[in-house]
């Protein structure tokens, strides 16, 4: 597994991964099916990542320097010692991506920080539950979970009566967010708009994921004693910034997103939760995957699971990925796509010519022409099945092994979603059994079985 880099050293010091600096999440996760056969017979394309360059930044780190580098290969291939201790020779910094907190500066900013700070503070010293938290000898994993959603919650509420870092928006006219003139390298420079109840400056989530952070840090400093018996959760956590990938909501694909990780229970503070709107999660997520999973394992690319059925991790992981996540969680039912599959291409079949053009996905087409090799087959048979004994058949002329064949890659590696979407987008899920307009009847061209298993939840 010789795929972690700890960077600005240039060889691995030995220090525990939650006590470095920077952290270049890797990528060694990732498995290739360019190769193929079923693939590569109809041409369809490999999800490949878009190979972000991901890191995790330590908080004591950034309140010590002011610094958020971004980090990036130095000739896009891993570097690596041996197995087990790993690095990276070259260390680029790519200014585009890096910000840096001034912190010899005394303006708008930095004054805000430190009210912020002190506003949480007395609201952590006023909390009853928190008090009791904090006058235990011992903190199990629940009370560690419990204090890091609690003092979540008030950070965010607290940043949030910021005049200038309560409304979030990108400097991205491409996203439908509300938009911001520029990015600021240097934080201190959004003090323009703390100042002047403006929004120039892009605040999203990385600089609320920034600034929260920040916050919480200096809380578990503040109140907490540095080390603690082992199994006593009751000491301070390096919180870690990161920056990846998220797919939330049970969304199909994921997009890029910042946000705070503990590394000890593997809580995600998901920053950019605007506490003051109501029936909002958040903005404290407990982690979910088997009990084994670490933040050695985060940082090796394995992704994070939480309650809400979200996903983060790397910018490496595939829509592949995500489907394997999401038939683990119980919320992609492989056995009814299985059953649905023949129902979708006679629908497909009959109602081809009301579709628009090209909006068939590619995979449909291919299954179809998988579909078709078996009517020929069974046209030669007398229109009979030939599927119990199809084992007789050799491999490259079974067409019902390479029809399961493909339905199993097609899950494996995400291509399901293109046609998941497409069912979505014809409004095939419904609350009762759907069914498809003619474009000249207003009676349906044709009933099939009801594609509901898209809302599965755990």
């Amino acid at each position: 597994m010789g795929y972690l880099r700890t960077i600005f050293n240039t060889h691995y010091n030995g220090l525990p991964l939650d006590q470095q600096d920077v952290l270049e999440i890797a990528s060694g996760h990732y498995k290739d099916h360019s190769d193929d056969p079923v693939l590569s017979r109809f041409g369809l394309p490999d999800t490949r990542p878009e190979g972000y360059d991901d890191r995790a930044i330590n908080f004591q780190y950034i309140l010590k320097t002011g610094q958020i580098p971004q980090v990036s290969y130095s000739d896009g291939l891993p570097y690596f010692e041996d197995d087990n201790l790993p690095y990276l020779p070259v260390y680029e910094r790519q200014e585009w991506g890096s910000q840096y907190i001034d912190w010899s500066s005394d303006d708008a900013f930095t004054q805000a920080l430190e009210s912020i700070k002190s506003s949480v503070f007395r609201r952590v010293e006023s909390s009853g539950e928190l008090y009791g938290l904090l006058t235990s000898d011992h903190w199990n994993k629940d009370d560690r979970i419990e204090w890091e959603r609690e003092v979540a919650y008030i950070v965010s509420e607290e940043v949030d009566k910021i005049t200038g870092l309560d409304r979030y928006r990108v400097a991205a006219p491409e996203l439908k967010y509300d938009q911001a003139e520029r990015r600021a390298t240097r934080l201190n420079d959004i003090s323009a708009d703390i100042e002047n109840d403006t929004t120039d400056y892009e605040v999203d989530c990385e600089t609320f994921s920034i600034v929260k952070g920040l916050i919480l840090q200096q809380v578990d400093n503040y109140y907490l004693p540095p080390k603690a018996s082992e199994g006593d959760y009751k000491a301070v956590t390096n919180y870690f910034y990161v920056s990846g990938v998220v797919s939330v909501n049970r969304q199909s694909s994921f997009g890029g997103h910042a946000y705070i990780l503990s590394p000890v229970t593997l809580g995600v503070i998901e920053a950019t939760i605007d506490p003051s709107e109501e029936g909002l999660e958040g903005p404290y997520f407990e982690n979910v995957n088997p009990p084994d999973y670490s933040f050695e394992d985060f940082i090796r690319g394995e992704p994070a699971m939480y309650e809400d059925g979200s996903v983060y991790g790397a910018g490496h992981l595939t829509k592949g990925d995500l489907a394997q996540i999401r038939v683990a969680q119980g919320q992609l039912d492989t056995d009814k796509i299985y059953t649905s599959i023949n129902p979708l291409m006679d629908w497909v079949d009959k109602t081809g010519n009301i579709l628009e053009a090209g909006d068939i996905p590619m995979e449909i087409h291919q299954l179809r022409a998988l579909k078709a090799d078996i009517i020929a087959l069974e046209s030669q048979n007398g229109g009979q099945s030939m599927k119990a004994s199809s084992s007789l058949l050799k491999p490259d002329n079974n067409p019902y092994e390479q029809y399961n064949q493909f339905v199993d890659l097609i899950v494996e590696t995400g291509h399901i979603y293109n046609i998941l979407d497409f069912i979505e987008k014809h409004s095939l899920v419904s609350s009762s059994s759907p069914s498809v307009q003619s474009a000249t009847s207003d009676k349906p061209t044709n009933s099939i079985p009801s594609f509901d298993f898209l809302k599965n939840t755990p």
